[in-house]
């Protein structure tokens, strides 16, 4: 099932505010993060290592799903 053009812009118009909350609120745990660590550089690498983790872990379960898929390693 495909979805029409006008579906996809309204799923995404009524997404629009909560992008805006999660945004608002990454910015404040961010600042936190930075005032706890001392450094921006120290939360440059915090960020850097949890996006590898995060997306290492969403590549291998990635691949698990479509080897699941396909019977095949």
């Amino acid at each position: 099932m495909l979805l029409r053009p006008s579906s996809i812009a309204l799923v995404l118009a009524n997404l629009m505010p909560l992008g805006g909350v999660f945004l608002h609120v990454a910015v404040i745990i961010g600042a936190a993060l930075i005032k706890w660590l001392g450094s921006p550089i120290m939360m440059l690498v915090v960020l850097i290592a949890a996006k590898i983790v995060l997306d290492l872990r969403l590549h291998l379960s990635e691949r698990k799903k479509l080897s699941a898929e396909s019977g095949t390693l």
